[in-house]
């Protein structure tokens, strides 16, 4: 097969100019079709026109179509040219096509055509219905965490495409934000589209749509969403590791954050392996409802056995989307505060939510307890500082007085103030006898007068 760099014909391979515009035909695999969009849109694949690149994968770029003859505007998904060559790739992309080609299941993404070509250096590419709308990571990094409500309808879809998925043998295994696309279909918001299956696996393949093994000790998918026995390279992997994926993407849609995450690739493997998230609801003001807040954390058990399956998760999001409002459980939270599914419901049905007023009093509240402990910490701490110094000043002022202090008289006649005299001790007997004056001729002691220290 061959182009013509100009206006994208396809030829055979026995012709040298374009029969349109008289440009030198060149091979397929020469024509960049990058290049070919960049000024020169119009390349034509088979029946398809390409219109502009909307989007990369690893594997593929995605391209708006044309039909040209029926004018139908589709997404064209072609093998990147660098992997044509490579017959593992090239088996593995059309794998992808005929497995998603068997689901049919309104969550996802249809594939309705592909063309594998004949010659190795022929372009290699599938036709997928065209989405308009967003991924959500799109509507995660323009709105954050979303009201349970929401999150609920958005993972009950999400996991109704996945049944479908495993029940035809197929692990998707890489089940992220990035993989999910919201449009809206009959008047339905944030309908659900799950894509990309490049690296899914087939546990029980069927003849023609084998997908190819990964190697023994590999780990395949994003790290954040990745279960421990993913993150480990074990090669048993199975359906149970999309459950551990959409339970991340569940806490991730109701709190804003992913449960784990690490520094680098290898420290969020490692954490995946060893490290337990908190509760979506702990961080916050209103809590969760209990039983969503009891089925993410089942999703996210590290014991593949441990986790419900994916029937389980729907049926548990349905049953609180269908819930009356007074029959939602939710955790333990103050009185006077409303669920998130409170306030959606107040939004859906057009009055103004009772979470922010009713939230009011009870935040006031903790405001003036941890204040008042503040007060009451400080007040200890200063009452123990005035008993540490009077406890002083008592021991001070209650201190053994000295025997025999000089009178003042005799300060003065110093000329300096008299210093303190040392503190009386009881002498030894030859101290007493050095000091006993010596007797008098006749004999008696004399009288000791006030100026005369008397002996201890």
């Amino acid at each position: 097969m061959r182009l013509c760099p100009r206006c994208g014909g396809s030829y055979g391979s026995d012709a040298a100019y374009c029969t349109r515009d008289g440009t030198r035909l060149g091979p397929a695999d020469a024509v960049d079709e990058r290049t070919l969009l960049v000024g020169q849109q119009g390349l034509v694949l088979g029946s398809y026109r390409l219109v502009e690149l909307i989007g990369e994968g690893g594997m593929g770029r995605v391209y708006l179509a044309e039909h040209t003859r029926l004018g139908r505007k589709v997404a064209l998904k072609m093998l990147k040219p660098e992997l044509a060559s490579n017959p593992q790739a090239v088996k593995r992309f059309f794998a992808e096509a005929r497995a998603v080609n068997l689901l049919a299941h309104e969550n996802v993404v249809e594939i309705t055509d592909f063309f594998e070509g004949e010659a190795p250096e022929d372009p290699k590419f599938f036709i997928m219905e065209l989405l308009r709308g967003q991924s959500l990571r799109q509507l995660l990094e323009h709105e954050g965490a979303l009201p349970a409500v929401r999150a609920a309808h958005v993972g009950a879809q999400l996991a109704s495409a996945l049944g479908a998925v495993h029940g035809a043998g197929i692990v998707h295994r890489d089940l992220k934000p990035d993989n999910v696309f919201l449009t809206e279909r009959g008047g339905v918001r944030d309908f659900v589209k799950l894509l990309d299956f490049g690296i899914a696996r087939h546990l029980d393949p069927e003849p023609g749509i084998s997908m190819a093994r990964t190697a023994a000790g590999a780990v395949v998918g994003t790290p954040e969403y990745m279960a421990p026995e993913q993150a480990s390279g074990s090669d048993t992997v199975d359906h149970r590791a999309d459950v551990y994926a959409l339970g991340v993407i569940l806490y991730e849609l109701a709190t804003g954050v992913q449960p784990i995450k690490g520094k680098t690739f290898g420290e969020t493997l490692v954490r995946q392996l060893t490290f337990t998230p908190p509760p979506p609801g702990a961080g916050l003001p209103s809590g969760l409802p209990q039983p969503f807040e009891s089925l993410v954390m089942a999703c996210l058990a590290k014991a593949p056995a441990e986790r419900p399956t994916v029937v389980e998760v729907e049926a548990g999001l349905r049953a609180l989307l269908e819930a009356p409002a007074e029959q939602r459980a939710t955790t333990p939270r103050p009185a006077g505060s409303a669920t998130l599914l409170d306030a959606a419901g107040a939004v859906a049905a057009g009055s103004a939510p009772a979470t922010a007023t009713a939230a009011q009093p009870t935040n006031a509240e903790a405001q003036a307890r941890r204040s008042a402990r503040v007060l009451v910490a400080a007040a200890a701490a200063c009452l123990a500082l005035l008993a540490g110094i009077a406890a002083w000043w008592i021991l001070r002022e209650t201190a053994p007085a000295p025997a025999a202090p000089q009178p003042p008289a005799a300060a003065e006649r110093g000329g300096r103030p008299a210093s303190p005299p040392p503190a009386a001790t009881t002498p030894s007997p030859q101290e007493q006898q050095r000091r006993r004056p010596p007797a008098p001729a006749s004999g008696k002691a004399p009288r000791p007068t006030e100026q005369q220290p008397r002996p201890l």
